[in-house]
C-alpha cells in the first residue's frame, strides 16, 4: 500500500507540474495578445496624428507595414502557443487518469484489508461462540 501511496503523491506531484506549465504558457499567451491590442491601439494613434500632418504621411505606410509584420509575428507566437496549451491540456488529462486510476486502486485495497480483518474478527469470535457453547454443554452435562 506504500507503494500506491508513493504513486499517488507523484502523480499528483506531475499533475501539478503539468497544470503550472499550464498557467505559464496562458500567462504568456495573454502577455502576446496584449501586446498585439497595444500595436493596434498605437497604429489607431498614428494613424489618426498622420491624417492630420500631411508632411509626414510618406512615413506612415513604412511603419504600417513594420506593425503589421510585428503583428503577424504575434499571431504566429500565439499559434505555437495554442499547440503548447493544447499538448499539455492533453497530458493534464493523461495524469488526471493516471492519477485517478492510483486512488481507486489504494481504495479497492483498502477496502478489501478491512474486510478481511472483518473476516477474521467474524471468525474469531465464531470460535469463542464455539468454545463458550461447548463449555456450557460440558457444564450443563456435569462432565
Amino acid at each position: 500500500m506504500k507503494t500506491l501511496e508513493t504513486l499517488i503523491k507523484l502523480s499528483q506531484q506531475q499533475l501539478d507540474e503539468y497544470r503550472h506549465n499550464l498557467n505559464v504558457y496562458l500567462d504568456k499567451k495573454d502577455e502576446l495578445l496584449a501586446k498585439k491590442q497595444r500595436l493596434e491601439q498605437q497604429l489607431n494613434a498614428e494613424k489618426s496624428w498622420v491624417s492630420q500632418q500631411s508632411e509626414v504621411s510618406y512615413n506612415y505606410s513604412n511603419y504600417a507595414a513594420h506593425v503589421s509584420m510585428q503583428q503577424a509575428d504575434l499571431d504566429n507566437f500565439v499559434v505555437v502557443m495554442d499547440t503548447q496549451i493544447e499538448e499539455i491540456s492533453d497530458k493534464i488529462s493523461e495524469a488526471f487518469q493516471e492519477l485517478k486510476r492510483y486512488e481507486i486502486l489504494l481504495e479497492k485495497r483498502i477496502a478489501d484489508e478491512e474486510a478481511e480483518r472483518k473476516n477474521k474478527e467474524k471468525i474469531m469470535l465464531d470460535e469463542i461462540g464455539t468454545m463458550n457453547y461447548l463449555r456450557k454443554q460440558k457444564d450443563d452435562y456435569g462432565e
